[in-house]
């Protein structure tokens, strides 16, 4: 069942664009306000928040509802994953740009604003705008950055860019279609994959999220799912993707024996967020 918690009015006029943040949580009370807070405090204000909740049973639905003034939309209700939580988002969402958070996750002061800024300035109107994220620990600490320009086919080998955060416009869902909700972990990736070398991209080399390190991300079953799409969505030659998947895998591999170890090298982490 959709809810408003509360409502002001919306403008999608070219100076003052709606922006819909989508949130999918599930038992997130340790996060939610952290997310919340920073986007009520963005000195950009057309803003439109959608949490696709799949039934949390803590704390997350309160603490949501205590942000007063945000223009935030609640559903809770079972879903099929984090993809299918967020089309349900794009569904009910009206902003010209659209962009994805994770409980958790924190808009650095004025990235709103800074994305609205720079996507005006532009001679076209770009289909996805990327930037910057730091990585950090639940405890703030950064681990890494990460976040690459968008280039094919580049983009074929490792999902370099940042999306979490990142602007998409609301023609690039009309004309690909949603999230394909077969995939559980990289559905973002085969989204952005389906343009190739047509995605109108720009890249914004500014920092504008800390994201929370962790999450569906981790684990070997993002190496599975990223050899489907690149031969499924990607066309790239099963062998070729099969080594690709390899070197992947060693990777991971260390990443994770750097962790444990208490040693990290961000050469690791380009992909695997």
């Amino acid at each position: 069942m959709a809810s408003d918690v509360e409502s002001d009015g919306m403008k999608n006029d070219s100076n003052s664009p709606t922006i819909s943040i989508i949130i999918a949580t599930l038992n997130a009370e340790e996060g939610i306000g952290r997310t919340m807070e920073s986007i009520l405090t963005q000195s950009y204000d057309n803003v439109e928040v959608i949490v696709i909740d799949a039934c949390s049973t803590d704390k997350t639905r309160a603490i949501v509802e205590n942000f007063h003034g945000m223009n935030v939309t609640w559903v809770s209700e079972p879903d099929n994953g984090i993809y299918d939580a967020w089309n349900k988002g794009i569904r009910l969402s009206k902003g010209k740009w659209i962009s994805f958070l994770g409980s958790g996750d924190t808009l650095i002061n004025g990235a709103l604003m800074r994305y609205i800024e720079f996507v005006q300035q532009l001679d076209t109107t770009p289909e996805f705008v990327s930037s910057i994220v730091n990585v950090v620990a639940q405890n703030g600490t950064v681990l890494y950055k990460m976040g690459l320009p968008w280039k094919w086919p580049l983009f074929l080998n490792s999902m370099g860019i940042a999306h979490v955060g990142s602007f998409h416009s609301r023609k690039l869902f009309e004309e690909n279609g949603y999230f394909d909700i077969t995939y559980k972990i990289a559905g973002d990736y085969e989204f952005l994959m389906r343009s190739k070398d047509k995605l109108i991209a720009h890249y914004i080399p500014e920092l504008t999220v800390n994201m929370l390190y962790g999450g569906v991300s981790q684990g070997y079953k993002i190496l599975e799912e990223d050899f489907r799409l690149r031969v499924s969505t990607g066309g790239m030659a099963k062998f070729r993707a099969k080594i690709r998947y390899l070197i992947d895998v060693v990777k991971m591999g260390a990443r994770f024996y750097l962790d444990k170890f208490k040693i990290y090298n961000h050469s690791f982490s380009k992909r695997l967020p």
